[in-house]
């Protein structure tokens, strides 16, 4: 963690300033920035602000099929596990770690790890995995691993894990915040990346905070930050989001050099 922090100092202004809205950090802001990081932590662990998904129940809704017939966004996922024979992987803001669950249906052997920051997540997560497994698709039992909490201070070993993903995270939370916690991700990461995020801007934001910065109005240029944070681009695609043109979602699987 202590690297992280450095690195964060050292290149944050470079880092932020990987946006598609052209909007420019400078050095006199990183007392704002800081600010805003611990405005949003101090959000998320009282849960006192965070909109999140009440129940397990609730996690399924328009689009989301049943295993294997599963979700767009979470199809890339298991074909790039099976396509690179992935044997461990680290699930970035796991929820209730229906992502986690398909992954290891298609293969019991791989090793899995789970982060989720919020505590009801985090206990729908376990009462997915544990507990009434049979509401999420298919009924089996996750042996877990590690189920971890806080997605921006993941206090895992740098290099340490073969195949991170997070999908649909990141536009949930304030742009400053996100940079910070893909950096985390970058950090652990020994090999791959899988991303898959709504790049237009923040949407359904379940931690809004105070900010001193506009960051609700910024969206990430995933291609240039990886690229920057020493990544290869190994897939990529851009498409709309079913019965929303407008609404544009990267699929990428990034390798680290």
């Amino acid at each position: 963690m202590d690297n992280f922090n450095r690195f964060f100092n050292d290149n944050m202004i470079e880092l932020l300033n990987c946006n598609l809205n052209n909007y420019i950090f400078k050095e006199e802001d990183k007392d704002k920035i800081y600010n805003d990081l611990e405005i949003y932590h101090n959000s998320t662990i009282s849960n006192n602000n965070y909109n999140g998904v009440p129940t397990l129940q609730d996690w399924y809704g328009p689009g989301d099929g049943i295993f294997p017939d599963v979700h767009k966004h979470h199809k890339p996922l298991l074909e790039y596990v099976k396509k690179y024979n992935i044997k461990e992987t680290l699930d970035c803001g796991a929820g209730c770690g229906m992502i986690s669950k398909y992954i290891y249906a298609t293969n019991n052997n791989i090793d899995i790890t789970c982060i989720e920051n919020n505590k009801i997540h985090f206990d729908q997560l376990v009462e997915n995995f544990e507990k009434n497994t049979d509401i999420i698709k298919p009924d089996i039992t996750v042996p877990a691993n590690k189920i971890r909490s806080n997605i921006h201070n993941i206090n895992l070993p740098d290099n340490s894990k073969e195949f991170v993903f997070t999908c649909t995270v990141l536009m949930h939370i304030p742009y400053i915040a996100a940079i910070a916690s893909l950096i985390e991700l970058t950090r652990v990461s020994s090999k791959y990346i899988c991303h898959i995020e709504n790049v237009n801007n923040v949407i359904n934001a379940v931690v809004p905070g105070e900010t001193q910065l506009p960051e609700e109005r910024l969206s990430i240029d995933y291609i240039k930050l990886y690229k920057l944070l020493g990544y290869d681009i190994k897939e990529y695609e851009l498409s709309s989001h079913p019965g929303e043109p407008n609404c544009k979602f990267i699929y990428l699987l990034v390798e680290k050099k």
